[in-house]
């Protein structure tokens, strides 16, 4: 499945699914007299990258496509103090309302007002919470998989329909998956977005790919979609931010290991079941050219081989040679078949002496068939099951993501993004020998460019593609 997206807003409003932030307010002076023409900087600390407006006729100001992170604001205005306001800590998707009542006095001084702002989002009426990155990197998570955080949201219930629980068939099955219902609405009626670009899946309410959790800068669990950016979905969105990179060089490098060596045997079985997984991984980000161009790049590989018992009846030897005396059940010969003389409507067939088939009726090509596929019986301890397969169950994955950053000027940027995952798939069926495969590759592209016009002209662009397959591919027998 392809969906490709492609959206330009020219306005005040941006009307896409976005995960960038904003700051809008106004701008007086102490007597609360409007300061038109004033000039709002935003500078990101970690980046030093710059972001510049001005005041409109009615000392309204927007500051729109802003990364999340740390800020600090200056307004300066001819005949006024400069001021600065400090520490202000912009969330995916937040509107920050910030209003400044500027001094007179000359442009040399400064007034700095240090530490952060109560962020009240008076602009809007959406309700969400907003898991962080400190969440994400320190709370546990089994495989590392972040919809486990999901259900830390207010109005977020665990609960899984069949059809998507564990993900479904159409996304890989990395750790403990969970779709929740969100504010009593279906949990297949969710939407997923990764830097603004759709990510769902096929048609189970599951997201399309999963984002490294080292490459999240967090996200955002949306539950009141009464914007038209977030319009057609009745349940919650989940608004992904992916990482960009700073001024500073930060990598990380892990490996997570499960063994049945490590593990404990249960008080009900007479062995540990075979168990091997690794997840190992790398990210890294930093600056290619200091306070305009940033990267951050990605891997993480996934390894898992564990045990399986599929039980099945098959065939005894004497029972494909055609001997089926051991049963109770009789066996009629097919060529027998006659009309019954007392009841025209009425078929006869002769039994088989002793519930033995001929052996010139076995088909030679049949028999060989049977040979290659159907297992010997062996005693499983179970009623009518003589056969298990143990063959290992292989879930191999592998996915990776890079995003670059470039700051134009003060009032142009531009961002891309690529991620990329594929995971193949091998599970046991009843027969010895058989199985089933599956491959689910994926992909999610993303590129974004924003232009400040002035205090209410933005221009701002978004392309975005997502691409997801399920392949599922029968293995009959692995004999050749």
């Amino acid at each position: 499945m392809y969906r490709v997206l492609f959206t330009v807003s020219f306005a005040s409003t941006l009307l896409f699914a976005q995960t960038s932030a904003e700051i809008t307010g106004r701008i007086t002076d102490a007597s609360r007299a409007l300061v038109p023409g004033a000039t709002v900087t935003a500078v990101n600390t970690e980046k030093r990258t710059e972001r510049r407006t001005t005041s409109n006729d009615q000392g309204y100001f927007i500051l729109t496509s802003l990364d999340t992170g740390r800020y600090d604001v200056t307004v300066e205005a001819s005949g006024f103090k400069p001021t600065t306001r400090t520490g202000l800590k912009l969330d995916v998707n937040a509107s920050l309302r910030l209003d400044f009542a500027l001094e007179v006095g000359a442009v040399s001084e400064k007034i700095q007002v240090v530490g952060e702002v109560a962020l009240l989002e008076a602009n809007t009426a959406q309700l969400g919470t907003v898991v962080t990155e400190e969440k994400i990197s320190e709370l546990p998570l089994n495989a590392r998989n972040f919809t486990q955080l999901l259900t830390l949201t207010p109005g977020a219930a665990p609960i899984s329909v069949a059809q998507n629980a564990g993900g479904g068939q159409t996304t890989p099955r990395i750790g403990i998956l969970v779709f929740p219902a969100i504010n009593g609405q279906s949990n297949r009626s969710n939407s997923f977005t990764l830097d603004g670009v759709y990510n769902n899946g096929h048609f189970t309410g599951t997201y399309s790919i999963a984002p490294n959790i080292d490459a999240l800068s967090q996200f955002k669990v949306q539950s009141h979609g009464d914007q038209a950016e977030f319009g057609g979905v009745t349940g919650g969105t989940i608004n992904i931010a992916t990482k960009s990179g700073t001024n500073e060089l930060h990598g990380s490098l892990y490996e997570f290991l499960r063994n049945d060596a490590l593990d404990a045997r249960g008080f009900f079985t007479a062995r540990k079941p075979a168990l091997r997984q690794n997840q190992f991984g790398a990210a890294a980000g930093g600056p290619v050219i200091r306070n305009k161009t940033f990267f951050h790049a990605s891997y993480e590989g996934y390894r898992q081989r564990n045990a399986s018992a599929a039980l099945a009846l098959v065939p005894t030897p004497e029972e494909l040679s055609g001997d089926f005396s051991t049963t109770t059940r009789a066996l009629f010969d097919p060529y027998s078949t006659r009309a019954d003389a007392a009841n025209p409507n009425r078929l006869l067939r002769n039994p088989f002496p002793n519930n033995r088939i001929p052996a010139a009726r076995l088909s030679p090509s049949i028999r060989a068939f049977a040979d290659a596929i159907i297992p010997k019986p062996v005693n499983t301890g179970f009623l009518n099951s003589n056969a298990r397969n143990d063959d290992p169950q292989t879930f191999p994955s592998n996915s990776a993501a890079v995003r670059v950053d470039h700051y134009i000027s003060t009032r142009d940027s531009a961002w891309f993004r690529y991620n990329w995952s594929e995971q193949n798939t091998s599970s046991a069926l009843a027969l010895k020998g058989t199985a089933i495969t599956g491959n689910i590759p994926a992909k999610n592209l993303g590129a974004g460019y924003t232009h400040t016009f002035g205090p209410a002209t933005v221009l701002s662009g978004l392309f975005g593609f997502t691409s997801t397959s399920f392949f599922d591919v029968p293995v009959l027998t692995k004999k050749t």
